[in-house]
Order: C-alpha cells, then sequence, then structure tokens
C-alpha cells in the first residue's frame, strides 16, 4: 500500500499524521478483509475552506490558515458528538479502500469500525490530540438503539446500511464481505449502494433476509434510500434558487448541470440512479425504483410535488421543466424522461 501525499508547508504536521492515519486504516482493512487498493493520493488544498471529500483513487482536503490548530474549540462535542478531522479522513479514505466507493453509508459505516478499533491511536497520532473513538462510539450507540420493527425506520440510509453491514459480516465473515467488494469493484468500475446489494444478496441469501430487518425491500436494491431533510436541504435549495434567480432556461440548465456533476467521475448506473433518487427525494417527489440491472434502471414518478409546482411560473407545466431537466445523453450514461401509461418514468441506461 502506498499513499502519496501532497501539501503546503504550512500544514507537514498535520499532513504527516493524516498519511499515517491513512496507511493504518488500511492496513486494519486489508486484515479483516483480505485486500485493499495498492495506491492511495492524499492532498492538501489551502483553499480557504475547511472540506473533506473523496474522488476515484485521491483523497482532497482543504483547509484555511490554523484550521487545524483552531478545530478543538470550534464548537462543543468535536471528537465526541461531532466527527473531528481524523475521522474525517478514515472516512475519505474509507471511500477509497477498495476502489471507489459511492455508496456514502457504506464509507461512513466502515469508519465507524476503523474509529472504534483504532480511535484512540488516531488521537495519539494527531497532533493536537483531539478525541476520534468517543465519536465513533456515539454513533454506534445511536444506531444500535433505533427501534428497526417500526416502518418508518426501515430504509434508513446511514443508520440501516451500518445494522444491514454489521450482521451480514457476522454472519457471513469478513473475507466474503470482502469478496462482494472485490467482485462489484471489478465487474462495474466502482461501489456504489444498488451492486452492493444486489451481490451480497446474489452470493449470499441471508442478505436479503437482514434487507427486510433493515432496509426498504420495495425499492431494492436501493433499500436504504432515505436520508433526512436537512442531509438533502441543499438541493432543495439550489432547484428553488436557480428557479427565482435565472431564466427557466437557465434555471433548468443550472439545475441539469448540477445534478449530473458526479458524472465527470463517476462510472456505474447504480451510482447515477441513486444520486437520481436523492434528488427526487430532495424536492418531495412521489416515486419508486420499478427495474434496476446494473445497465439499465428505471424509476416512475408517482406524484409531483406541489412546492416545485409553486416555485415555477404559472404558464409553465412541470412536466415541461422536468423533462429538460432528467433528459440527459453523455458518453457513458443516457437518461430520458417517458409518459408511460399515464405516468412520468426516468429511463436511464448506461451505454
Amino acid at each position: 500500500m502506498n499513499v502519496k501525499l501532497s501539501f503546503p508547508e504550512d500544514v507537514k504536521e498535520y499532513a504527516m499524521a493524516t498519511k499515517r492515519i491513512a496507511e493504518l486504516t488500511l492496513e486494519f482493512l486489508k486484515r479483516r478483509y483480505g485486500y485493499v487498493v495498492k495506491e492511495l493520493e492524499i492532498k492538501f488544498l489551502r483553499t480557504g475552506n475547511f472540506n473533506f471529500y473523496a474522488r476515484p483513487s485521491r483523497v482532497i482536503i482543504e483547509y484555511y490558515d490554523r484550521a487545524f490548530d483552531r478545530e478543538p474549540n470550534y464548537c462543543n462535542g468535536i471528537g465526541e458528538k461531532l466527527p473531528s478531522s481524523p475521522y474525517l479522513i478514515v472516512h475519505e479514505v474509507c471511500h477509497n479502500a477498495f476502489g471507489f466507493c459511492t455508496y456514502e453509508g457504506l464509507a461512513e459505516t466502515f469508519s465507524t469500525i476503523v474509529c472504534r478499533e483504532l480511535g484512540d491511536i488516531f488521537k495519539e497520532i494527531w497532533p493536537t490530540k483531539i478525541k476520534v473513538r468517543e465519536y465513533a462510539e456515539y454513533r454506534h450507540r445511536s444506531i444500535m438503539s433505533i427501534d428497526y420493527s417500526n416502518i418508518k425506520h426501515k430504509g434508513l440510509h446511514f443508520s440501516g446500511t451500518y445494522m444491514f453491514f454489521c450482521t451480514l459480516e457476522k454472519k457471513i465473515g469478513s473475507s466474503n464481505i470482502g469478496k462482494i467488494l472485490r467482485n462489484v469493484c471489478e465487474k462495474w468500475g466502482e461501489i456504489s449502494q444498488a451492486d452492493f446489494i444486489r451481490e451480497a444478496c446474489r452470493s449470499h441469501p441471508e442478505a436479503y433476509r437482514l434487507l427486510k430487518i433493515y432496509g426498504d425491500t420495495s425499492m431494492y436494491p436501493l433499500a436504504f434510500w432515505k436520508h433526512s431533510k436537512d442531509w438533502l436541504r441543499w438541493r432543495l435549495d439550489f432547484f428553488k434558487k436557480a428557479l427565482e434567480n435565472y431564466t427557466i432556461n437557465e434555471a433548468i440548465q443550472a439545475i441539469r448541470s448540477r445534478m449530473y456533476k458526479s458524472l465527470e467521475y463517476v462510472k456505474s448506473l447504480g451510482t447515477l440512479t441513486e444520486n437520481i433518487v436523492n434528488w427526487l427525494q430532495a424536492l418531495n417527489y412521489r416515486f419508486t425504483l420499478q427495474y434496476y440491472d446494473g445497465r439499465r434502471a428505471e424509476l416512475k414518478i408517482k406524484k409531483c410535488p406541489l412546492n416545485i409546482k409553486r416555485a415555477i411560473p404559472k404558464n409553465v407545466a412541470i412536466c415541461d421543466i422536468c423533462g429538460e431537466i432528467f433528459n440527459f445523453n453523455s458518453r457513458g450514461m443516457e437518461v430520458k424522461l417517458r409518459k408511460i401509461d399515464g405516468y412520468c418514468v426516468i429511463l436511464m441506461k448506461k451505454k
């Protein structure tokens, strides 16, 4: 495992700690699941923001002057009820540990597992000695306390994924989890929720039984599709502001560009499908996933949201706007919105 590192001189101490945290994370995951990627790049950028994100084979850390020094006093609960920088670094490393993983809940599951085990070591490595394990333990306890027999808790993205994954790992063993991850990445080029769930259920029948306990099987294989309104809010805000600040044609172009921006670096139809589901959910559409096989997918719109209808000019039909927004064609993917049996259906296919 080769972790490449680039950084400005003013964060050298934090960058070297980050590299060591990444190495220990990858070593832990390899011992547990049997394999990890051979190479990972970590890049620090002084942008004036404080942000952590992953791209294929890379982790990007944006920071401002003395951001890491100030972090322990930024607000109450850092490292205990809110994730600290070492935890966030582990999270982004987990997005790339087995190949590029676009399944946010799975990367978060791995980071919780890693930091429950190694969090105290990461605390000693990090220059400010900020807490790490405590947040992972807090997250674990919070998720374990949820009543999954309650229908409203089935299909929750983060907590449902964590319970499904940890229970499945106990039943089939860590090495078999590693085989699922490898198979998905080799077949589809990355690890999406839909493809991970399909592969788990294909190779291990008990996985589907666990989906019935923790997931929403009516949306199979996007069984963990439900996000909180706060997590989704930026999409709704972006949509409304575009309609408020631009002409209709300009707004459509801006929304479409933002909706499909991730296609600059993602490869799988599973990732695209989940992305569109997140937008539909944020905008308060009612919908269902009718079909998915990794190469073709269909999302049926059951009801358009009133709040979106109110946001557009009265002389413009919402179906016209949706058609323009969702219709998309690139070298790798195609999306079309079509009227079928009186319902709008979003048809997606991988070319």
